[in-house]
């Protein structure tokens, strides 16, 4: 991250890693890998973050829940803000599609969540799938877009202004 993935060589990474370069061609044939690999491991987080949140419920929706799973995820999104530049700054297309398989695994099962608290008339958007995708990818798109300006502020207070957001698109207030 400090050097940039471009001009950054194997014997750069070895040598941070406290390895030699043969160990490094062991683990990975390239640092396009060693990148992928590392995208890989932020993304399994994410899903498992999803994952043992709705777990946890089990058969209770609530919009605290999706509020907590969505803090978690905006936690590690911030907390990796390294990895999102060096991904966003040099990546192949691959790592981009990995993205977004896993983006979509991650709506998929936060939007099994929200339509279940649909179908218990708890959530009020009329489209609960699709209101929980726009707002999971206007979501990311603007962590990485604070992450790629490196605004430290905004970053610090995405959840707290997304939060009221996500309630107001899912459980909006009836009108008197």
């Amino acid at each position: 991250a400090a050097k940039g993935f471009t001009r950054c060589t194997i014997d750069d990474i070895a040598l941070a890693a406290g390895a030699g370069k043969g160990t490094f061609y062991r683990q990975f044939e390239s640092k396009d890998h060693l990148l992928g690999a590392l995208w890989q491991r932020y993304i399994d987080t994410l899903v498992a973050t999803v994952n043992d949140h709705l777990t946890d419920a089990g058969n209770t929706w609530s919009l605290e829940m999706v509020e907590a799973t969505f803090i978690e995820l905006i936690e590690i999104a911030v907390a990796h803000a390294d990895l999102h530049q060096l991904v966003y700054s040099a990546s192949s297309g691959r790592a981009h599609e990995i993205c977004r398989e896993a983006n979509q695994q991650v709506i998929g099962r936060l939007a099994d969540y929200v339509q279940a608290g649909a179908d218990a008339g708890l959530v009020t958007a009329t489209d609960p799938r699709f209101t929980l995708a726009v707002l999971y990818e206007g979501l990311d798109a603007r962590l990485d877009h604070l992450i790629a300006k490196g605004d430290k502020h905004q970053l610090d207070t995405v959840a707290d202004r997304f939060i009221p957001i996500l309630r107001n698109a899912l459980c909006p207030r009836r009108k008197p």
